[in-house]
């Protein structure tokens, strides 16, 4: 996590490229590489292990994915309406 694009997001680029040809909404890239190691740890936290871990993993890091984008939406919104309160 160096700050440099690999293969694989390139090709993630590329298809995000294509799909903005179809949408009429922007189309914003995530960083996601830490969302599983996060979800592996909240699982942890409420001590799912197992099978059961394995059957909600991927939806425990969507949902991770998920809150990390809208926080930086809520984020961003609050900065730009400070700035424009303090016009």
């Amino acid at each position: 996590m160096n700050g440099t694009y690999g293969p694989r997001s390139e090709k993630c680029r590329m298809f995000a490229d294509m799909l903005q040809n179809f949408l009429e909404i922007p189309v914003v890239m995530w960083d996601e590489r830490s969302t599983t190691v996060t979800a592996h740890n909240m699982m942890n936290d409420v001590n799912k292990r197992g099978k059961e871990r394995k059957k909600v993993i991927d939806a425990v890091a969507a949902a991770v994915i998920l809150q990390n984008y809208l926080d930086y939406k809520a984020n961003l919104l609050a900065r730009e309406k400070a700035k424009q309160e303090e016009k």
